[in-house]
């Protein structure tokens, strides 16, 4: 299956106006990333079918959707952490959790520790 996907991703052709639609996407999701678009509404935003726009950013920025706004929220988080004494849940539902649990997580398998093990660092 990861076969496939690679070859899926190697197949799309990518032109210059598609690789500016996928940077609209970028800058859209840069704004919106604690509570980002789905697939469908971003695709439509751009004029993109959600195939190419699915492939074609992951191709483009070597990260697909999901990860480059997972990746946002735990630099967010992790800022907000360095800042000063923000709560963890307060910190939580900022970077778009609504579970704190959740976002111990996420933040975990980010960064390889839990927030409270980051904080105390």
């Amino acid at each position: 299956l990861k076969c496939e996907a690679s070859n899926q991703q190697r197949d799309i052709a990518l032109s210059a106006r598609d690789i500016r639609r996928f940077q609209d996407v970028r800058d859209l999701l840069e704004k919106a990333y604690t509570s980002p678009p789905t697939i469908r509404e971003l695709a439509r935003l751009v004029g993109l079918n959600q195939k190419k726009l699915r492939l074609g950013f992951s191709r483009h920025f070597g990260e697909s959707m999901f990860d480059f706004c997972q990746r946002l929220r735990m630099e967010h988080a992790a800022r907000l952490m360095a800042e000063g004494e923000t709560s963890l849940g307060h910190i939580s539902y900022e970077v778009g959790y609504t579970y704190p649990s959740s976002f111990s997580v996420a933040f975990k398998r980010h960064f390889g520790v839990s927030p409270k093990c980051w904080r105390r660092q």
